[in-house]
């Protein structure tokens, strides 16, 4: 009873460890997730795909740093005007802001003043005059700074891009944009050159507008807003190809100095899966997210294909997604990966300790006969000199019969118990026995694995080294038996022909005539 206390001890001082082993390595990925992002090959660059993903960027006004002549408005991105160039924006429901809206009604134009789709794009009507196309610039910022960290949303939907043309579209979750407008000649240039005649629509109002009038839309929260990037020249493309990538924005406030880091900070980024009517997926494909407290995540560049958006981020964050795996974080960490090593390493020495233990514990279990009586051979005093010994499980008997008579057709003697143990009275005829026979048969079954006589019989051969072990059921041999050589007679009937008896039979041969 104590002895098995012991072995279910051990047992769970082993369960214990590796349950502590397998906490240990999680607690480590999850402390080693904090990474530089950039160093994951994710994110250099995250793509979105054309009507199949969305790329959010979470902007915490904590973050936000609004320079003196933006007030208190924060500057999300720009666009300065590109030579050769055009820009039309389409918003699906946004209105004139209060000053735009009075300086065109000042002009005479009485525009319409409500939350209506708007448009601000080349007027097609008008022939242009030859000379250096004028440019467009946007800004896009906060019409007020929100409360609380918010989405914004960067995607494609509709049809791919040519060589001529790309768009991108964007939305904030629960926050009004505002969106500056101006188109301006090139200097010394004529106002009628090419770009340079817009046309602004509100719902089924429209208006033609010269250069040099800016145009301020509020864009409503929740729905989006889109730019059109077109070439005016095919010969001077403003990318390269069909699938040329195009880098329109300056991302947050422009950089004071040449080779300046870029200003839009995130708390995180993440690409997930767009479905229809905008709908997006709850769980991202994959993310990156600084932690609270730590230096947010930099946008680095945002750039418009024909049929995708890449971006690049730095920072150190979190990085997960559907296919980033437990394996992938230990790649990404250097340190983690000789931590996780060593901790297994030391596992695997330290069960192979708790094994050994128990094993230990084991062997003593069933206790065996004292070596003193059982090891050293009396020929002298002997009264049965058989050459085979067979050592079989009560139960066996019926095999131990047939097995005694097919050696005995070979001419040897077989000294074997066709008698109930009956206890002390036999042990010294089995003793007699063991040390003077010259060859130890063990019949391997059920019952004779779990017999404390047939294991110190056997015991007895081993030592001896005159041990021959035969397997007459599929059971699994004791441990200190299991290395050596068994001839297996499962289901064998005594026929002499058998492969395996002739196996047996020559190990006998073999041990009889080296003790001879």
């Amino acid at each position: 009873m104590i002895r098995l206390f012991q072995k279910r001890f051990i047992l769970g001082i082993a369960a214990l460890i590796c349950a502590g082993a397998v906490a240990l390595q999680y607690g480590l990925i999850k402390r080693f997730s904090v990474i530089k992002v950039e160093s994951t090959g994710k994110f250099t660059p995250a793509i979105a795909r054309l009507g199949q993903e969305s790329l959010v960027i979470l902007k915490d006004p904590a973050l936000s740093v609004a320079p003196n002549d933006y007030s208190a408005e924060d500057l999300l991105l720009s666009h300065e005007g590109i030579e050769n160039g055009v820009v039309d924006v389409h918003f699906d429901r946004a209105q004139l802001s209060p000053e735009t809206a009075a300086l065109l009604t000042g002009a005479g134009t009485n525009p319409r003043f409500a939350y209506e789709e708007i448009d601000y794009s080349v007027d097609m009507k008008r022939e242009p005059t030859t000379g250096a196309p004028c440019r467009t610039s946007v800004k896009v910022l906060w019409k007020t700074l929100p409360r609380q960290a918010t989405e914004v949303h960067f995607f494609q939907m509709g049809t791919p891009g040519s060589h001529l043309n790309r768009h991108i579209e964007m939305r904030a979750r629960d926050a009004e944009f505002l969106v500056e407008m101006i188109t301006e000649p090139a200097p010394q240039g004529d106002p009628r050159a090419p770009g340079c005649q817009k046309v602004l629509r509100i719902g089924d109002w429209s208006q033609s507008l010269g250069g040099l009038l800016p145009i301020k839309v509020i864009a409503a929260a929740d729905s989006g807003f889109r730019f059109y990037f077109k070439s005016l020249n095919n010969n001077h493309p403003l990318w390269e190809g069909p699938k040329g990538l195009f880098e329109p924005f300056v991302l947050g406030i422009p950089p004071m100095r040449p080779g300046d880091p870029a200003t839009m900070q995130a708390r995180a980024l993440e690409i997930r899966s767009l479905g229809a009517g905008f709908q997006l997926s709850s769980s991202p494909i994959l993310s990156a997210r600084s932690l609270d407290g730590e230096q947010p995540l930099s946008v680095q560049s945002l750039s418009v294909g024909s049929d995708e958006l890449q971006v690049r981020i730095s920072g150190r964050g979190r990085v997960a997604g559907k296919d980033i795996t437990w394996v992938d974080r230990v790649k990404m960490s250097p340190i983690l990966a000789a931590s996780l090593i060593a901790i297994n390493a030391g596992l695997i020495l330290l069960l192979k300790l708790l094994f050994r233990l128990r094993h230990a514990v084991s062997v003593k279990v069933e206790p065996k006969p004292a070596r003193e009586q059982i090891f050293a051979p009396h020929p002298a005093t002997a009264k049965v000199a058989a050459d085979v010994f067979i050592s079989y499980a009560r139960e066996d008997q019926p095999v131990a019969a047939i097995l005694a008579t097919a050696l005995e057709r070979q001419g040897w003697s077989v000294w074997w118990d066709q008698r109930i143990r009956l206890g002390e009275a036999f042990d010294e005829a089995i003793e007699e026995a063991l040390a003077a026979t010259r060859c130890v048969i063990v019949l391997w079954s059920k019952g004779s694995v779990s017999s404390r006589w047939v294991r110190a019989e056997a015991s007895v051969g081993a030592n001896r080294e005159i041990l021959v072990p035969v397997l007459i059921e599929d059971v699994q041999l004791p441990l200190e038996f299991s290395q050596i050589q068994t001839a297996r007679l499962v289901n064998w009937k005594g026929e002499e022909a058998h492969p395996e008896f002739a196996r047996l039979l020559s190990a006998v041969n073999t041990l009889l005539r080296q003790a001879s």
